[in-house]
């Protein structure tokens, strides 16, 4: 696994077997590539990009606030051996977010993990990480792109450039009706 600068001195580079990932410290670490080293296929879009995540904070009086990794107050990150940790504070709530992201030797895959400090007095409602804003289609043929998606026993969405809108989260509660923490987005 090779942590590259390659590009600016702030860009995160990783790159793994088979695949290689650029995060922005400038928008939130969000990521703005994950492409496939094979075939140069890109599996971020290129017009939409996300803050590496996304917290809904609430309060028992129904009061509620939302932060991203782009609004912290402060950010950090460490290289670690294949991967890196970035830590972002967020001093009006008391909150402090560790992210992750690990690519192992010989997995062509990506790994993350998130660790939440809230010192604050609003609680963790919903958490979005890590944001990936997926292109609309992957293929020409829109009846070629599937998007396996952990509801139930499992929905597979054909032409999801179709079904969800540009812009859309599309969520389901886990644990609850997602069977499992996994997407599959293929053609």
């Amino acid at each position: 696994i090779l942590l590259a600068g390659s590009l600016s001195a702030a860009d995160l580079h990783l790159t793994g077997p088979g695949l290689e990932i650029r995060l922005n410290p400038d928008a939130g670490y969000a990521i703005t590539s994950l492409r496939d080293a094979a075939t140069g296929r890109d599996f971020i879009s290129e017009s939409h990009k996300l803050p590496l995540y996304r917290i809904v904070l609430s309060r028992p009086d129904g009061s509620t606030r939302e932060i991203t990794s782009a609004s912290a107050s402060s950010s950090s990150r460490k290289e670690i051996s294949a991967g890196a940790v970035m830590e972002f504070e967020h001093a009006p709530e008391h909150l402090k977010v560790i992210c992750t992201v690990h690519m192992d030797a010989g997995v062509p895959g990506v790994r993350w993990k998130i660790a939440i400090q809230n010192r604050g007095d609003f609680g963790v409602r919903s958490l979005f990480y890590p944001q990936w804003p997926a292109p609309e289609r992957l293929t020409s043929n829109a009846r070629e792109n599937r998007l396996l998606y952990p509801f139930l026993d499992g929905q597979e969405f054909v032409d999801p450039g179709e079904r969800i809108p540009v812009g859309r989260a599309h969520r389901s509660m886990y644990p609850g009706q997602a069977a499992l923490q996994m997407v599959a987005y293929h053609d």
